[in-house]
């Protein structure tokens, strides 16, 4: 356990804090329980140098001291343990009142230290300093980490691996953490997800963002969208997924008004301020398969709406084959997805799967009365695809017109089709 000490009563540090490898300074320091009282760093000369680090309300700090003073009875003149600490003597009496450990330890000490602890980037207890015999720091560690093989090793000119302790001094702990520092960890956030409400702005990007390295997303981030198009996200793991359009989804909540704006496009702006919201989530890399479970926890938790993915049967336009479809398999050319915002210009797949034809049907219904009728594969078709669509269909007719070209239709029927269903959690 190691106990968190305030600092805030010494000078704040504004010189370069040591490391290994630097040179400590030769302070003129008061000490107690030493031959004099005074000591400095060349009076040691020669010696290894633990300074131990602790304070009166750190109790492992004290319960050490009798190991430390074993350690310093078995390696005799070889080595030099100091105790150090900022608190005050009154502090340090009261203690010894209450403490047998501290009435009996006969370890030199320094008292009321302003002079030692400002050098190390150090603000728990206990830790320990060792400073070779040529003055140079060597190790900044944890207090138990100091064992007499340790010691042994060291005196011996063996290597000695000690875990380096280097600590912020300046660290608030009372500002959340990617905020501490003015931001200073943010290249550490290893898994974390966050709910905002609307940020100002009317544009904003959504998705799953892709990691090459493991070949899957494993960050999510949606600006200003509503809690439908967050649940949507979530179960189609895409922004671009079976539920992008409201007409696969069935809402069965009390309050409906929370997801769908009830006035249309006429008062959006107004509804959009208290029902749109920012999510972000990222996930270590190894649990990005998990990434869009942990988004759907979140959602529930946070909007108590549970999720489910059910099959209903709705009106819907089935794609059917009802012909020949050799005009259909595609030739092996280069892959190729053509759709123009001019009108005249057709819709051209090449070399496509034929959930890509799926997704460009959705598109040229979203505009006619049909649109609410999920488009539905039916077709069993297994090979990539060629094929030209007219790219300016008023009607349903004319979208059968061009499909059937290609031994393909699109039939207004009912179907079971998957569903994205929210319910009150």
């Amino acid at each position: 356990m190691f106990l968190s000490m305030g600092l805030s009563a010494q000078q704040p540090n504004t010189h370069h804090l040591l490391d290994t490898g630097d040179k400590v300074p030769d302070y003129t320091l008061p000490i107690g329980n030493y031959p004099s009282p005074t000591v400095t760093l060349s009076d040691l000369q020669g010696k290894l140098v633990i300074l131990d680090f602790w304070g009166v309300s750190c109790s492992p700090c004290i319960a050490a001291m009798p190991k430390m003073q074993a350690l310093q009875e078995e390696f005799g003149d070889r080595i030099q343990i100091i105790l150090v600490t900022s608190d005050s003597r009154e502090q340090v009496e009261r203690m010894k009142q209450r403490s047998s450990i501290l009435r009996e330890v006969s370890l030199p000490s320094i008292i009321g230290d302003s002079l030692l602890l400002p050098l190390f980037p150090i603000r728990t207890f206990p830790a320990h300093v060792w400073i070779g015999p040529d003055g140079i720091v060597r190790h900044i560690t944890n207090g138990k980490n100091t064992t007499a093989a340790l010691i042994a090793s060291f005196l011996d000119n063996r290597a000695v691996d000690l875990p380096a302790k280097f600590e912020l001094k300046d660290l608030d702990q009372d500002v959340p953490i990617w905020l501490e520092g003015n931001g200073r960890h943010v290249d550490k956030l290893q898994y974390y997800s966050l709910i905002t409400s609307r940020i100002a702005t009317d544009g904003g990007q959504y998705g799953a963002i892709y990691n090459p390295a493991i070949g899957m997303p494993d960050q999510v981030r949606a600006f200003n969208k509503e809690i439908l198009t967050l649940f949507k996200l979530a179960y189609g793991k895409s922004a671009i997924g079976p539920f992008k359009e409201n007409n696969r989804v069935i809402i069965e909540v009390s309050e409906p008004d929370r997801i769908i704006n009830p006035g249309g496009n006429s008062d959006y702006d107004w509804w959009k301020r208290d029902h749109t919201y920012c999510y972000e989530l990222k996930v270590p890399e190894d649990e990005a398969a998990y990434l869009f479970d942990y988004m759907k926890q979140d959602l529930e938790r946070y909007f108590k709406i549970k999720g489910a993915i059910e099959i209903r049967v709705k009106p819907a336009l089935v794609l059917q084959r009802i012909g020949k479809t050799d005009r259909l398999r595609s030739k092996a050319g280069p892959a190729k997805f053509q759709k123009s915002a001019v009108l005249d210009e057709p819709v051209i797949l090449q070399n496509q799967p034929i959930n890509e034809l799926i997704m460009v049907l959705e598109d040229l219904c979203a505009y006619l009365p049909e649109r609410d009728r999920p488009v539905v594969d039916r077709s069993d078709i297994p090979f990539n695809i060629d094929i030209q669509l007219t790219n300016k269909a008023l009607s349903l007719d004319e979208v059968r017109r061009s499909l059937r070209q290609y031994g393909l239709d699109l039939v207004p029927e009912d179907a079971e089709l998957e569903c994205l269903v929210l319910r009150d959690r």
